[in-house]
């Protein structure tokens, strides 16, 4: 694989003192085969993780969005 394209969206509620452990969660909201004339096949994976702070409020969100390019279909 050559080439991998990422987008992230942040949403920060609250500041988070990096000495701090805190609990992180996160789900998988997609992985989605699609095909471009560009890059060929490709698989888009998009994650969310949430970082909540000890009292249990929510800290932030972030929603990453990977394209991993798998070639065109004539590729080897």
């Amino acid at each position: 694989m050559d080439e991998v394209f990422i987008q992230v969206r942040i949403s920060q509620c609250y500041s988070q003192a990096v000495t701090v452990t805190s609990p992180v969660r996160g789900q998988v909201n997609g992985l989605t085969r699609k095909r471009s004339r560009k890059l060929g096949i490709m698989d888009v994976l998009e994650y969310t993780l949430h970082l909540d702070r000890n009292d249990g409020t929510r800290a932030c969100t972030i929603t990453n969005t990977w394209i991993l390019p798998r070639g065109h279909d004539n590729a080897a």
